[in-house]
């Protein structure tokens, strides 16, 4: 990290950039710094999640709070950020604002069709298809996932896929042994990371994003995009974006129970997941 550090400042002292504008925990408080320090006329800061990440780093809350002050502007993504923004910098004379992610959707227009992307999956074509677009990290809750789905696959109609799509930042070993435990090891497909998640979603008949803490999810925008219902946890930007009963389903955060309720409801009327 020191390192990084003297080589951002070399750089940022050497091209003399008007704006220094930081994304993600690490990059801001190293840009905060190096920025302050040189005098950057403009500093921006841009968080994309909830502040959880704090927690058991003091040191590191206190630095970002300080550079709260440094900052010209701070840019949340979504409205749940933004209050956390807000409170984090309640002494701050620098703006706070919202600005919504957004995706481009004219992939999910031209996706291939359902059959064909089955047929390269090897999945039936009358399987009922879950997608969960998520970097396999433990906050994005695919242990409950895992969980939901045993509590209720022995009522899911027959056959059932569930595909994870998605980096692998350590736990796909341990969550291959928690599939194998539950007996689900031939209903679950370990995608690892894709560049044709459009055609994958609109293969799919319901998306499940069971994380524990989000910002705003380009996951459920994506979702969205391809005409599939979501499963979300309540939580951070989630309800902006899906409202319950309209646009999606919401369930609580760390409820295997209840994400698997919700899963089986959709499962289980086609009328519902249509609309």
């Amino acid at each position: 990290i020191f390192y990084a550090f003297v080589w951002l400042a070399l750089l940022i002292r050497r091209r003399k950039p008007t704006v220094v504008h930081t994304f993600l925990p690490t990059a801001y408080i190293l840009g905060g710094l190096c920025a302050t320090a040189l005098r950057v006329p403009i500093r921006v800061m841009s968080r994309r999640s909830l502040n959880l990440y704090q927690k058991g780093h003091p040191m590191s809350r206190r630095l970002e709070y300080w550079l709260h002050r440094k900052m010209h502007m701070l840019i949340g993504n979504s409205a749940a950020v933004v209050t956390e923004l807000r409170q984090e910098a309640a002494s701050s004379t620098g703006k706070i604002e919202l600005i919504l992610n957004g995706i481009d959707t004219s992939p999910f227009q031209h996706a291939k069709s359902s059959a064909h992307v089955r047929a390269q999956l090897k999945v039936p074509q009358d399987a009922l298809l879950i997608l969960c677009i998520a970097n396999l990290i433990p906050y994005k809750g695919h242990s409950d996932l895992l969980e939901a789905l045993f509590k209720i696959h022995p009522q899911l109609p027959d056959p059932w896929r569930l595909l994870c799509v998605g980096r692998d930042d350590g736990p796909l070993e341990e969550l291959q042994g928690q599939a194998k435990h539950f007996k689900l090891e031939n209903n679950v497909v370990w995608l690892g990371p894709r560049s044709d998640v459009p055609n994958l979603l609109c293969a799919g008949d319901i998306g499940v994003l069971p994380s524990h803490q989000e910002g705003l999810s380009n996951a459920v925008l994506e979702g969205m995009a391809a005409g599939i219902p979501m499963v979300v946890t309540n939580i951070g930007g989630n309800p902006e974006l899906v409202l319950h009963g309209k646009t999606g389903l919401l369930v609580p955060v760390n409820s295997p129970r209840k994400l698997g309720d919700a899963i089986l409801m959709l499962a289980r009327d086609k009328n519902m997941r249509s609309e």
